[in-house]
């Protein structure tokens, strides 16, 4: 058997026919131990093993390429978010602090400098 030969490929179906290689070494493995194993219970085996194969590789992948979307669209609300707040942060600080409902006061005793927060009268 070459990598690009005409034996190369394999289906499910070649595998878990009567004829197939898998039921074939599973039915002499029976003959010769005495365990009852029959080629239509092969079959259904290694076809419910690639289904819950394909099932699970779907879930990862579909895993992986949303966590990399989620990852490249976390990164470009990042760097936008930076760039204007670069280039508009004071104005942002002062729109903040505008609407805020309480106001800050300095007072200063005579030898440490406090804020305190006063509710707006």
């Amino acid at each position: 058997m070459t990598w690009g030969g005409p034996e190369a490929y394999v289906t499910l179906n070649d595998l878990t026919s009567e004829n197939g290689r898998v039921a074939r070494a599973l039915t002499n493995f029976a003959q010769r131990t005495g365990l009852p194993i029959s080629p239509d219970a092969v079959g259904d085996a290694v076809v419910e093993a690639a289904r819950a194969l394909s099932q699970g590789l779907y879930k990862r992948a579909n895993s992986l390429v949303s966590g990399v979307l989620q990852f490249a669209l976390h990164g470009v609300i990042t760097l936008f978010s930076i760039f204007y707040l670069l280039m508009q942060g004071e104005k942002l600080r002062g729109f903040i602090f505008a609407c805020r409902p309480w106001q800050a006061t300095k007072t200063s005793s005579s030898s440490t400098s406090s804020a305190r927060w006063d509710a707006p009268s």
